[in-house]
């Protein structure tokens, strides 16, 4: 909605002809760590829309990952607003809120941090959609 400003949109249209697809909207800079502190807490938060007439769509999820070294290797954390929806329950086909993910705290060891909108798509359903993100980004809690 205009009240949101600004939104990125997807167009969704055809039919997945297997299980399992996605599309990710991910910024292509990380977040810079210079402003945080050890004991900060994180969580992504984005403005969200669904418009149309289709019941193709898992889920429209805000996603924040925390990658970090432990035990001396990479490991990457994911915090969700969601898990999607398991085939053949669906989001409705029209849908707005605000989503936030779980939060995350910052103890200095992350190597990089990182945001994505997920949008998962159902099998054998026509898609008539479009879906929408905006004031999307990482905010200290």
């Amino acid at each position: 909605p205009a009240a949101y400003g600004e939104a990125q949109c997807i167009e969704l249209r055809g039919n997945m002809a297997a299980a399992g697809g996605y599309i990710y909207m991910q910024p292509t800079a990380n977040v810079v760590q210079t402003n945080l502190a050890a004991g900060d807490v994180i969580e992504m938060v984005s403005a969200v829309e669904i418009m149309g007439s289709s019941r193709g769509i898992l889920a429209w999820e805000a996603e924040l990952t925390i990658t970090k070294t432990v035990s001396g290797a990479a490991s990457t954390f994911y915090y969700r607003s969601m898990d999607k929806y398991q085939e053949p329950f669906t989001m409705p086909a029209s849908f707005s809120g605000a989503l936030e993910t779980q939060r995350g705290t910052i103890d200095l060891s992350e190597t990089v941090i990182t945001s994505r909108m997920g949008l998962y798509l159902a099998a054998g359903v026509p898609q008539d959609s479009t879906v929408k993100a905006a004031q999307f980004g990482i905010r200290k809690v």
